[in-house]
């Protein structure tokens, strides 16, 4: 039971669900299945590649500073760190942590998002994160709302969900 530091009242937070957990996820697999082959601002390599970038373009990410002077390299010393920064790491055989290279006031940085698991994101912060992450894919595929998305996915078999 949680206290309300304002006004003083006392409720229980509420618990992440199996069913929104299951829905994030397939709104992302349908998501990477349509994904504009021109959208010039990025291009997954699988669902799980496009979850990473969508959580850490909402914001959702850690990020490290990378000890280079970035205004000193040329063009093609940037790429390859870039590439060389971006490359999926290997955490143990099924898991792979999917990094991105950011230049921000001629600093270079490597964000990663953070973990979306039930014991790491309490159900607030969750509904605010996949709310934002459904606007994101929405205004980039075009959609009024995910849902249509969800119905368009023939193996998504959850589509509804309470935000």
């Amino acid at each position: 039971m949680m206290t309300c530091p304002s006004c003083g009242n006392k409720w229980t937070p509420r618990a992440r669900s199996s069913p929104q957990h299951r829905r994030f996820f397939g709104m992302i697999a349908s998501a990477f299945h349509q994904w504009p082959e021109q959208y010039e601002g990025f291009q997954p390599l699988d669902s799980e590649h496009l979850r990473a970038w969508l959580l850490c373009s909402v914001g959702y990410r850690h990020a490290d500073a990378v000890g280079v002077d970035v205004t000193r390299l040329n063009p093609r010393e940037l790429s390859l760190m870039k590439h060389a920064y971006e490359a999926p790491v290997r955490t143990n055989k099924d898991k792979k942590i999917y990094r991105f290279w950011r230049i921000h006031d001629g600093r270079a940085y490597v964000v990663e998002p953070l973990s979306t698991a039930f014991e790491n994101m309490p159900h607030e912060e969750a509904c605010k994160i996949m709310n934002q992450v459904d606007d994101l894919v929405c205004s980039i595929l075009g959609l009024t709302n995910s849902n249509e998305l969800l119905r368009n996915h023939p193996d998504n078999k959850s589509t509804e969900h309470n935000k």
